[in-house]
């Protein structure tokens, strides 16, 4: 088991050392993600690490109002750190927006950068990346990478409003899948989150808080915006997945939710990440 460094430790090192810039982010994926995107924008050697690098006591994070998760510990190191040093230069700790957009439960810190969409995944699904997908794996097919989207963002949102009214009411639910709830027509990609509230809270021995769940989904979350801010990136690939074996003519890595998710971050575009306000302000702050 990898050594853990106390958050002392840093503080120490941060003091002494001023021109030190190191990132902390939730796991391996965004380790390889924002280290690919620094070293294509000039950084030699990004210092990028995992959060389960760093001591972030669970006690601490549950005191703060977070669940002692990657990424609410990412948030609690970088509260810990501007707590002893403010406007701090030498640490930025980045983590995924998730539900965070829709609630303000997050400290206003210098050195903590959310995502400009809901998760990392998503800066890699606009129509550019999926449509450089699409013709490398899927050269037949016949709708573009517009009309994909525009197919499944309905199901996407949905999927998402029921994942945030689990959040907000704070069930601890295990997740049940979608596929058995979608199907696709000639237009779109459906999915039935009637049917699938009611099989989830049942599976869950919830059955009678069946009505008054449904009653708490927000079904405007996808209404006047990006649908990227209101998508979860296990849904979108188990969704697109199955919009994809069904409608054929397409590869096996299309077919897969795990092989389509490696697909999908390997597909980045460098200018249209730079475009990205949260991506340019690390940056910023690395190469200050």
């Amino acid at each position: 088991m990898p050594i853990r460094r106390p958050v002392h430790e840093l503080i120490a090192r941060y003091r002494l050392n001023d021109s030190l810039r190191e990132v902390f982010v939730e796991g391996s994926i965004d380790k390889f993600f924002y280290k690919t995107f620094l070293l294509a924008n000039g950084v030699r050697q990004p210092l990028i690490y995992e959060i389960q690098s760093v001591e972030v006591p669970p006690e601490l994070v549950l005191s703060l109002g977070f669940e002692d998760n990657n990424r609410d510990r990412v948030i609690t190191l970088a509260y810990l750190l501007e707590s002893q040093m403010p406007h701090l230069k030498q640490s930025t700790e980045i983590a995924d927006t998730d539900f965070r957009r829709l609630v303000a439960d997050v400290p206003n810190l210098s050195s903590l950068l959310l995502t400009d969409y809901s998760c990392l995944e998503m800066y890699c699904m606009d129509e550019i990346c999926l449509d450089k997908i699409l013709g490398a794996h899927a050269p037949g097919f016949t709708r573009s990478a517009a009309e994909v989207i525009a197919e499944a963002k309905s199901a996407f949102s949905k999927a998402f409003a029921i994942r945030e009214a689990h959040q907000r009411l704070g069930l601890g639910l295990r997740r049940l899948s979608t596929v058995e709830f979608l199907r696709v027509t000639d237009e779109a990609l459906l999915f039935d989150d009637e049917a699938y509230i009611g099989r989830y809270l049942s599976m869950n021995d919830r059955a009678g808080e069946i009505e008054a769940f449904r009653r708490t989904v927000r079904a405007d979350l996808g209404d006047h915006c990006d649908w990227r801010h209101v998508a979860h990136k296990d849904d979108v690939m188990e969704m697109l997945a199955f919009y994809f074996r069904a409608r054929g003519g397409v590869s096996p890595e299309l077919r897969d939710a795990s092989r389509l998710h490696r697909l999908v971050l390997c597909s980045a575009e460098i200018r249209s990440l730079n475009a990205e306000q949260t991506l340019s302000r690390l940056l910023e702050r690395v190469l200050s």
